[in-house]
């Protein structure tokens, strides 16, 4: 499989990287800043750079569309008349519909929401897939399983998935943080001592969750009926789910998706900024 992936910013950067590891794997790169894909392809010698976008498509079988959603319509416009009905365009990018993406092309589409995870490589890379994907689903999440675990969402739940797989290692990183402070503002350890117990316990727990143990037998294992554990957790009330309800609906606006399961709606924007959606290409 040849993979070309177009933006080498944080997103793309880090599938070039994660990809170029592989030894099965062909991994072509460009950036308008040459020196930028230059700078990933002297960290991994497998990795080629493009000299231009056609270059990248004609010798690539799936292409990673990795740009800021501001910059989709001008390489749509040069890369999509040239993706063939065998080539797959996978776009990260995950504002714009998916049937405006397929509007632009013959290729078979789907939008792939990674995570900082993967430099690992590890964790959870969601994938959702266009009307053209099938009999080819089994061979695309195979690609993505070789540095995450993949897993498969329809268009309207991406917003609520991206939460958790994505965004989620920044707000579990932060609660941590925020965690030491609390910590050290009551005991006698400081910030930097109680961050590195969190840490080290966040790996452990971890290991734990490889083994088979869930959330749920964690908790039940841990807080013995009485004991310091069960008076903590009562102590935090129904104020944990209401503050990610909040986080929920903090991040919903100008997305295309409702949370059904915790009945929060979600604002339905009559446009997006992308030109696809008013119609000019």
């Amino acid at each position: 499989m040849s993979i070309g992936i177009i933006g080498t910013g944080v997103i793309g950067g880090m599938l070039a990287r994660a990809f170029g590891r592989l030894p099965e794997e062909q991994v072509i790169i460009f950036n308008r800043s040459v020196a930028k894909a230059e700078a990933i392809r002297r960290e991994c010698s497998r990795i080629r750079v493009a000299h231009s976008l056609p270059d990248l498509v004609t010798a690539s079988d799936l292409v990673l569309l990795c740009t800021r959603p501001s910059d989709a319509e001008e390489v749509m416009t040069e890369i999509g008349p040239g993706l063939r009905s065998s080539q797959t365009l996978a776009t990260t990018i995950s504002q714009i519909p998916l049937a405006v993406w397929e509007q632009q092309t013959a290729a078979r589409v789907a939008k792939v929401i990674p995570s900082i995870t993967q430099t690992v490589p590890s964790g959870v890379v969601l994938i959702c897939y266009g009307s053209r994907f099938d009999g080819f689903q089994e061979r695309f999440e195979m690609i993505f399983s070789r540095i995450a675990t993949p897993f498969v969402v329809e268009e309207h739940q991406l917003r609520l998935s991206s939460d958790l797989a994505s965004c989620g290692p920044a707000f579990l990183a932060h609660i941590l943080s925020q965690w030491s402070v609390a910590a050290a503002r009551v005991g006698d350890l400081s910030q930097a001592e109680c961050e590195y117990i969190l840490s080290r316990m966040l790996m452990g727990v971890s290991d734990l969750l490889k083994n088979g143990f869930t959330l749920s037998e964690i908790i039940r294992q841990v807080a013995i009926p009485g004991g310091v554990t069960q008076a903590g957790i009562e102590s935090l009330g129904a104020d944990v789910q209401e503050l990610f309800v909040r986080l929920h609906h903090a991040t919903s606006g100008g997305h295309p998706s409702t949370v059904a399961a915790t009945g929060i709606k979600v604002r339905q924007p009559d446009v997006f900024s992308s030109p696809y959606i008013n119609g000019t290409n």
